[in-house]
């Protein structure tokens, strides 16, 4: 079953949104720690997942990724209480 990607950098209050979203709601995701400081959101390997090179970055299940951190509190609230 594929489990949405959550590409996250420690210490940053927009990377913790999302990640801390998923959790409360209970969804499945596989967390990848991004080490900004080192430019590893510049690196070829991440800049394949996400050609803008931000985070954070979230994968879901289905469609297209999402690289702003209000845009996935909405599409990870949908259809939340």
């Amino acid at each position: 079953m594929p489990r949405a990607k959550l590409y996250a950098c420690l210490g940053s209050g927009n990377c913790y949104k999302p990640w801390l979203a998923m959790k409360q709601l209970g969804q499945p995701f596989d967390l990848h720690l991004i080490d900004v400081l080192s430019g590893e959101q510049k690196s070829d390997a991440y800049l394949f997942v996400n050609p803008l090179g931000v985070v954070p970055y979230l994968e879901p299940e289905t469609g297209p990724g999402i690289g702003e951190s209000n845009a996935m509190l909405w599409y990870l609230a949908e259809g939340s209480e």
